[in-house]
């Protein structure tokens, strides 16, 4: 989840099962036997109240559960459940889907007129591996199998900019301030600026692959 309390778990094989598991005490708080057939990511709510799960089929949209009371909510049938990588904006108005087309598609989920808007954001050339929000929601990153990332305006559904980090083993990850994204290839960490897609420093040393 955002603030960190929360972690949730699936099952990608067998009954496709998903655990809620506090941080502070490691104490399961939902534990789901059957969520979804198939599953192939999982994400919490902005607000950490509820997770939303994908799955290869493709029919029957994206699940999500209430993390407090584990009964299964309305499925979000606007987007394709064959998602690779999802992730919700912390500001609870954006739902960001990458799939293995490729392409990414971002769900508005505080349209003005009350409908759900969903844009379909193109661009790539191959699948995509991970998709997420900077932590004041206004920007969103994908990174596909070339090892590209690309940053994008979701308000505006426009590119921004992309840039080659590699074809890394490890997926990803957005510094807290936002300002940076942290990536390995082979055994190297690498920081990237994310305003300019310039490289801050590498962090090497480490003596084998980081996964």
């Amino acid at each position: 989840s955002r603030d960190g309390k929360l972690l949730a778990l699936v099952q990608t094989r067998g009954s496709g099962r998903v655990l809620v598991i506090s941080t502070e005490d490691g104490k399961t708080i939902q534990d789901i036997p059957k969520a979804v057939n198939s599953p192939i990511d999982v994400a919490f709510t902005h607000d950490g109240k509820a997770i939303t799960i994908s799955s290869h089929n493709q029919s029957e949209g994206l699940r999500s559960w209430s993390v407090e009371t584990g009964k299964e909510l309305s499925p979000i049938k606007e987007l394709q459940s064959n998602a690779v990588s999802l992730a919700y904006s912390s500001d609870g108005r954006w739902l960001a889907a990458g799939h293995g087309q490729p392409s990414l598609s971002l769900l508005d989920l505080k349209a003005g007129d009350g409908a759900q808007k969903l844009k379909t954001l193109a661009g790539f050339t191959s699948s995509l591996r991970w998709v997420d929000f900077t932590p004041d929601g206004k920007t969103l990153l994908a990174y596909d199998n070339g090892g590209m990332l690309t940053v994008f305006d979701p308000e505006q559904g426009k590119e921004l900019r992309k840039f080659h980090v590699g074809p890394n083993q490890a997926l990803p990850a957005i510094s807290p301030d936002g300002r940076r994204v942290i990536t390995c290839e082979g055994n190297v960490v690498d920081a990237w600026n994310i305003e300019t897609g310039e490289p801050v420093h590498p962090y090497d040393g480490h003596r084998s692959y980081l996964m």
